[in-house]
C-alpha cells in the first residue's frame, strides 16, 4: 500500500486578483504595495456578499493599516481598533490628511481645572469625576464648534469629535468602556480589529475581575484569610457569588460613609476614594452578571507572590458578541499571526460559515531575517539550570559578533533574564522591570550606542526597525506560563489552544527585528528544542507559518566562518555608463576566500584583487536594483557590463540580460545575444550551458530557430566555450562566486561552487532531455542522480514524476513515490511533503481511471440500468412524458449541475461513470454535452487514449454537432495527434461517418428537452436560451477557437489580424475577442497596436461588456503604458 502522510489542517495563500475601481478611488497613497488593493477588493466582495466576519491574516510590510484605512473610507462608518498607544498614534501619522478621529481614555489628559490650581492630575480623577463638577471646560458633540479648542477640555474635546466622526481610531479598552456602559458611542458599519491574535485574551481582561488582597483590607475592612481562600477554592461558585455579595455589601456602606464625609468636609483625598469605591463596585456587579451566565466556565486563583485574587473565564466564546462584536455590522480581523482561523473563530463563538478567511504572505525574503540554532541547549524546566550555564560563552559570541550594532536578547521569563545579565556582565545590555519598560525601549531606540536590550517582554508591540535591532537571540521556546491556573487548566481541556499561543508567541518575537523589505535582521534561537518543536508542529497542528519554518537556515554556521564586516555597498559609483568602477586600491583587509575545505581542494590561484571583487559585488548589485525598477535601464546596464574588465569572460551579464529579454518579450533580441554567447565561446559550467540550450529550445517553439540551427550553435560552443575554462582569468572571480549576507560579503572556492551547482545542473540537462522529448532519458539521469550519486534533493522525484506523466507510466510514478517516502537520506520539508501526498493522490485516482477504463463500456451494457445510472447514489432520472417540460428541463439541469459539481471537486473516476451514464440517459438522447465533457476530462488527466476514443464516440453517437463542436474537436485532435498520433485518414473517417448520420439528425438536437448547453442558472431559477443567443453563443465559441487554435501555433500575427477582422464586422461584437487580441499583441508584442486595442475597447465597446471586462482592460492599459 501507498505511504500517506497524516492529514493536516492547511489555510492556501489568497490567489484573489481583482482590483474593484471603488477599492483604488479610496486607496490613501499614490502606489500600493503588492496585494495590497487586491487584498481590500477581496475584503469588499465578501462583505457585498453578505459575511460578517472577515479574518485576515496578512504578515508584516502587507500594509495592513492602509488596508483597514481604504476599508473604513469605502464604507465611511467604523471602528478601527488597536492593541497599543504606538499603533494609534501610526495610524493619525500615516492618515493626517483624511478625516479620522483618535480618541484615547482621561488618564491620557491633564485637567485643566486643577491646573488653575497648580495641581497635576490627569482628568480620570478630574474635577468633573470626583465632585461632579459642571466644568467650564467641558464640551460635547453638541456645542463642540461654539467654543475656541484651547479653551476646551482636551479630554473631552477629542472625545467630541470622534463622537461627530464616522471614522474612529480607539482602543480596545475605551471603546469596550463606552459601548457597554455608556450610551453616546453607538455601533457602526465595520468594526476592525487589528492585532486580532490578541483579541481572546483582551476580552477576558476586560471581564475578568481582579483586586489585591491589600486593596481589600484597605478599602472595606475584609481580611482575605486562608480559610476564606480555602473555602473560595473548594466549594466554588456559590460560595463565590455568597463572597461578592458581602464584598458589595461593604463597598455600598463605605461609599456611603464617604459621601456623607464628603457632606461635611471638601477634600481631594475623600474624592479620590469615593470615586475608587463607586468603580470598584462596579467592578463587582458586573462580574456578578458575567459569572451568571456561565458559571462552570469561571475559575478562582490566588497568587501568594502578588497577593492577588483573581476570577477569569477559561473561555470567552459567550461573551465576545455581547460585549464587543455586536456593536458592528461586519467585523474584520486583521493580524500577522491568526494561524488557523477554525479555531480562532470557534474561540470567539462564531460559526465557521460565518467567517470569510483570507491569507496573503509577508513580501519579505527570509533570506534577509535567517534563524540561526544551535544543539546542545535543553531549555526545559528539568534542565535549564546546567543548559543555562553553557549558553552563556555562546550568547557573548554572539554579542561579540555583532560588536557594533544593536539588538535584543528575549529571554521570555524575568529569571532567565537576571541570570543572563548576571552571567554576561556587558555594558552594552540595557534591562527593565514591568513598571518602566516603555521608559527603557524609548532610552533604547534614542541611543547611538550599539545597546543590547534585555527582556522577557519585548515579543510583541515593538518595531525595531534598521539599525535598531540588527540581531536578536531568543533565548527559549515562549510556552505560556502553565503556573498560571486558568493556563493551566485551558491546556488540559484544549492542547491545540496552548499550541496556538506559544506558535503566537514564537512568531510575533521573530518578526520584531525585520520590519520592512530592505531591512536585515539575523535571528538567533539558543533553545536546541526549536527543530524538534517545529516537526512536532508540523505533524499535529500545522500552525507555524511556512516562512517561518523555511528561515531556519542548515548553512548557517558555514555563513559565518569568514564574513566581512560592512563591506561596500556601491556607494561610491555615480553611474555606470562607461565607467570602470574602481580606482585600483586594495585597502579591504578583510576579505578572504572561503578556504574551510582541504588543502587539495582549493584554488590553485588567488590572485584576484580585493578591491576588484568589491567593485563586482557592488555591480552585481546595482544591477538586481535595475532589474526590480526599471528594466529598460537594467537592459543597458548589463550590456555595458559584456565589456567590463570585472566581467572579462564572466557568463553573469549574458545571463542576466537573456532574462530581462525573456521577461520583456523581446525575443529577436534573446536569440541575437545567445547566439552572440555561444560564438564567442566564453566558458560557463554544464548547468548554465544547459540552461542557454533551454531558453533556445523555447525560441524555437516560437519559431525563431530551426533545431538544426541550435544543434550547429552546440558544435560551436563545444569546439570553444569548454575548452575556455582556463582563459576565464584567475585575477578576477565570476560573479556566481561572491556572495552576500546581511552585511557580509564571501568569496566561494571553486570546490565549494561546484559542489553548489552539481544538483542544478543535473536538473538543468534533465530539463533538456524533457523538452527534447527524451523522457526515458530524463528519468534515467534523475536516477542516477539519487541511487548512484546519492543526492539529497526531492527535486530529482518530481522531475521523474513529470517525465513519466507525460509516458503515462502511472504504475512507476507510483513506485517512484513510495520510494520518496521510504528514502530516509532524501531532504524533506513540509512543501514536498505537501507535494508528494498531491501527486500521489492523483496518481492513485489516474491508476483507477486506468484499470477501470476497460470496464466502463461493458458495465454500461451489461449492469443494471438503474446503478450506471446511480454512480454517486443520486437518483437518476429518465424522460417523463406525464411532466411538463418545464420540469423536465429542471430535470435535465439538475443532472447537468451534478455533473459540474463533480468536476468542481475533482472526482474524476465517479465524473466519467456518471458521464457515460448521462450518454445513455433519454434526457440526453439527442445532446452532445456527455460526450464532449468526457473528451475534455481525458485531456485534463492526460489520458490520451481515451481522450482519442471519447472523440470518436462523439463522431459516432448519431447526434448533430454545432460548427462550434465541430472545430472544438479538430483542435482537441491536433493536441492527441501531438502526443499519441491521430493521422489526418483515420480522424476524416470519422467525421464522414458523422457527416452521414448526425449531421442529418439536426431536428432531433433539441428533443424531448433542448440541448444542455442551452440550459442557464440564474439564481436559483433555470432558463432556456433562445435559438438566436444560442447560435451566437456559439458563433462567438467557434470564432474564439480558431483564433486560439492559431495562438497555439504560435501564429500570434496571424491570430491577431483574425480577432481584428472579427471586431470591425462588428457581428459578433463580444470584449472576448478584443482580450484575445491583446494576448496575442502582447506575444508578438507590439504594445503600441495594443494600446489602439484598448482604445478601441473603450471609444467603439462591444455589445457585451460588464464590470469584470472593464477592470480587465483598466488594469491592461496601466500594464502597457508601462510597457511603452
Amino acid at each position: 500500500m501507498s505511504r500517506k502522510s497524516k492529514e493536516k489542517y492547511e489555510w492556501d495563500y489568497s490567489t484573489y486578483s481583482k482590483v474593484d475601481p471603488k477599492v483604488r478611488s479610496y486607496f490613501p497613497f499614490a502606489k500600493a504595495r503588492p496585494q495590497q488593493l487586491e487584498t481590500i477588493s477581496e475584503i469588499h466582495e465578501a462583505i457585498e456578499k453578505g459575511y460578517k466576519y472577515i479574518v485576515l491574516e496578512a504578515g508584516t510590510g502587507t500594509g495592513k493599516s492602509a488596508i483597514a484605512a481604504t476599508l473604513a473610507m469605502c464604507y465611511g462608518d467604523a471602528y478601527i481598533l488597536t492593541m497599543t498607544k504606538q499603533l494609534q498614534r501610526q495610524y493619525t501619522k500615516d492618515f493626517e490628511d483624511y478625516d479620522f478621529a483618535l480618541v484615547k481614555g482621561r488618564s491620557n489628559f491633564d485637567c485643566l481645572k486643577y491646573m488653575e490650581e497648580a495641581i497635576e492630575e490627569s482628568c480620570d480623577m478630574g474635577r468633573c469625576v470626583l465632585e461632579g463638577h459642571k466644568c467650564s471646560y467641558k464640551v460635547n458633540q453638541f456645542n463642540l464648534y461654539k467654543k475656541d479648542p484651547g479653551e476646551c477640555c482636551p479630554y473631552f474635546h477629542q472625545r467630541a469629535i470622534a463622537l461627530n466622526s464616522d471614522i474612529v481610531i480607539t482602543n480596545y479598552s475605551y471603546l469596550f468602556a463606552e459601548l457597554n456602559f455608556n450610551n453616546d458611542f453607538k455601533a457602526k458599519r465595520l468594526l476592525i480589529c487589528d492585532e486580532a491574535h490578541n483579541l481572546e485574551s483582551k476580552i477576558m481582561d476586560l471581564i475578568s475581575l481582579e483586586f489585591t488582597r491589600r486593596q481589600l483590607k484597605d478599602e472595606v475592612g475584609i481580611n482575605l484569610s486562608k480559610e476564606t481562600l480555602k473555602d473560595l477554592d473548594e466549594k466554588g461558585y456559590t460560595s463565590w457569588l455568597q463572597f461578592i455579595k458581602r464584598v458589595c455589601e461593604r463597598y455600598g456602606d463605605k461609599s456611603k460613609e464617604t459621601k456623607k464625609a464628603l457632606g461635611k468636609r471638601k477634600s481631594l483625598t475623600l474624592h479620590r476614594r469615593s470615586e475608587n469605591l463607586k468603580r470598584r463596585l462596579e467592578d463587582f456587579k458586573r462580574f456578578s452578571n458575567y459569572i451568571a451566565i456561565d458559571p462552570d466556565n469561571w475559575i478562582m486563583d490566588y497568587d501568594p507572590h502578588s497577593q492577588k485574587l483573581s476570577f477569569k473565564p477559561i473561555r470567552i466564546d459567550k461573551y465576545a458578541s455581547e460585549v464587543l462584536l455586536k456593536h458592528a455590522d461586519v467585523c474584520i480581523f486583521m493580524s500577522g499571526t491568526i494561524l488557523n482561523h477554525h479555531q480562532f473563530a470557534k474561540w470567539l463563538g462564531i460559526e465557521e460559515d460565518e467567517i470569510y478567511p483570507i491569507r496573503r504572505k509577508s513580501p519579505f525574503d527570509i533570506r534577509r531575517n535567517p534563524i540561526r540554532t544551535y544543539s546542545g541547549f535543553d531549555m526545559t524546566y528539568r534542565n535549564l539550570g546546567s543548559s543555562a550555564k553553557r549558553s552563556v560563552p555562546v550568547i557573548r559570541e554572539i554579542l561579540e559578533r555583532h560588536n557594533g550594532e544593536k539588538g535584543i536578547i528575549h529571554t521570555v521569563s524575568y529569571q532567565c533574564k537576571e541570570f543572563l545579565k548576571k552571567e554576561l556582565n556587558n555594558p552594552r545590555l540595557l534591562d527593565h522591570e514591568t513598571k518602566d519598560r516603555e521608559k527603557v525601549l524609548e532610552k533604547f531606540k534614542k541611543s547611538d550606542e550599539p545597546l543590547v536590550l534585555i527582556s522577557p517582554s519585548m515579543n510583541e508591540g515593538v518595531d525595531l526597525p534598521g539599525d535598531l535591532c540588527r540581531f536578536q537571540i531568543i533565548y527559549k521556546i515562549p510556552y505560556p506560563n502553565i503556573s498560571d491556573k486558568q493556563t493551566n487548566i485551558r491546556r488540559k481541556k484544549e492542547k491545540i489552544w496552548y499550541d496556538y499561543q506559544t506558535a503566537i508567541n514564537l512568531v510575533q518575537t521573530y518578526g520584531r527585528g525585520m520590519r520592512s523589505e530592505d531591512d536585515y535582521c539575523t535571528t538567533y534561537f539558543i533553545d536546541s528544542r526549536i527543530k524538534s518543536y517545529l516537526k512536532r508542529d508540523s505533524i499535529r497542528n500545522n500552525l507555524i507559518p511556512d516562512f517561518f519554518k523555511e528561515a531556519v537556515d542548515v548553512e548557517a554556521a558555514e555563513i559565518e566562518k569568514n564574513p566581512i564586516r560592512k563591506a561596500s555597498d556601491a556607494s561610491a559609483i555615480a553611474k555606470y555608463e562607461g565607467s570602470e568602477f574602481s580606482d585600483g586600491s586594495d585597502n579591504d583587509k578583510n576579505l578572504k576566500i572561503d578556504d574551510s575545505t582541504s588543502k587539495s581542494q582549493k584554488d590553485s590561484k588567488n590572485t584576484f584583487k580585493k578591491s576588484d571583487v568589491r567593485t563586482k559585488y557592488a555591480l552585481m548589485k546595482k544591477g538586481k536594483d535595475l532589474a526590480r525598477t526599471n528594466k529598460k535601464e537594467a537592459i543597458a546596464f548589463y550590456k555595458s557590463l559584456l565589456m567590463h574588465k570585472c566581467f572579462k569572460n564572466d557568463y553573469y551579464p549574458y545571463r542576466k540580460l537573456v532574462v530581462l529579454y525573456d521577461k520583456t518579450k523581446d525575443y529577436k533580441n534573446e536569440l541575437g545575444l545567445i547566439k552572440f554567447f555561444f560564438n564567442r565561446g566564453i566558458h560557463c559550467p554544464r548547468l548554465y550551458y544547459f540552461w542557454f540550450l533551454n531558453k533556445l529550445l523555447k525560441l524555437s517553439e516560437r519559431g525563431l530557430i530551426t533545431k538544426e540551427e541550435i544543434k550547429e550553435l552546440e558544435k560551436e560552443y563545444m569546439s570553444k566555450g569548454f575548452k575556455n575554462k582556463s582563459v576565464q582569468s584567475s585575477s578576477m572571480i565570476i560573479a556566481d562566486r561572491i556572495e552576500h549576507y546581511y552585511g557580509d560579503t564571501y568569496v566561494l572556492s571553486e570546490h565549494k561552487f561546484n559542489n553548489k551547482l552539481k544538483s542544478k545542473e543535473i536538473i538543468e540537462e534533465g530539463k533538456y532531455f524533457e523538452r527534447t522529448g527524451n523522457y526515458q532519458k530524463a528519468i534515467d539521469l534523475y536516477s542516477e542522480a539519487i541511487f548512484d550519486r546519492h543526492f539529497n534533493n526531492y527535486s530529482f522525484y518530481q522531475r521523474i514524476c513529470f517525465s513519466l506523466e507525460e509516458l503515462e507510466d502511472y504504475e512507476r510514478e507510483l513506485e517512484y513515490i513510495n520510494s520518496y517516502f521510504d528514502n530516509d537520506s532524501i531532504k524533506k520539508s513540509e512543501t514536498s511533503e505537501k507535494w508528494f501526498n498531491k501527486r500521489l493522490d492523483k496518481v492513485n485516482g489516474l491508476l483507477e481511471l486506468k484499470n477501470n477504463e476497460k470496464n466502463i463500456s461493458s458495465e454500461v451494457k451489461s449492469s443494471d440500468e438503474d446503478s450506471i445510472l446511480n454512480p454517486s447514489n443520486i437518483d437518476l432520472m429518465e424522460y417523463d412524458d406525464s411532466l411538463s417540460l418545464e420540469d423536465n428541463i429542471q430535470r435535465k439541469m439538475e443532472l447537468k449541475e451534478h455533473a459540474m459539481e463533480l468536476r468542481r471537486n475533482k472526482n474524476y473516476s465517479e465524473l466519467i461513470s456518471f458521464l457515460n451514464a448521462l450518454t445513455k440517459n433519454s434526457y440526453f438522447e439527442n445532446d452532445y454535452y456527455p460526450f464532449r465533457h468526457l473528451c475534455s476530462i481525458y485531456e485534463q488527466i492526460k489520458h490520451y487514449s481515451s481522450m482519442k476514443d471519447s472523440i470518436k464516440d462523439m463522431l459516432y453517437a448519431d447526434v448533430y454537432l454545432t460548427d462550434y463542436q465541430l472545430v472544438w474537436l479538430k483542435s482537441k485532435r491536433e493536441i492527441v495527434d501531438a502526443q499519441i498520433g491521430l493521422d489526418d485518414v483515420l480522424f476524416n473517417q470519422w467525421i464522414d461517418h458523422y457527416k452521414s448520420h448526425g449531421a442529418r439528425n439536426k431536428s432531433k438536437a433539441n428533443s424531448p428537452v433542448p440541448l444542455a448547453d442551452r440550459l442557464i442558472k440564474k439564481d436559483e431559477n433555470y432558463n432556456v436560451s433562445t435559438s438566436e443567443e444560442f447560435d451566437f453563443t456559439q458563433k462567438k465559441y467557434e470564432l474564439t477557437e480558431k483564433g486560439r487554435s492559431l495562438e497555439r501555433k504560435g501564429r500570434y500575427e496571424e491570430a491577431a489580424e483574425f480577432y481584428m477582422d472579427i471586431i470591425k464586422e462588428k457581428k459578433y461584437h463580444h470584449y472576448d475577442f478584443y482580450k484575445r487580441l491583446c494576448f496575442s499583441l502582447d506575444e508578438i508584442p507590439d504594445y503600441e497596436r495594443e494600446l489602439k486595442a484598448i482604445k478601441l475597447y473603450y471609444t467603439c465597446p462591444p455589445i457585451f461588456t460588464d464590470d469584470t471586462s472593464d477592470r480587465w482592460f483598466e488594469k491592461r492599459l496601466e500594464k502597457v503604458n508601462s510597457k511603452i
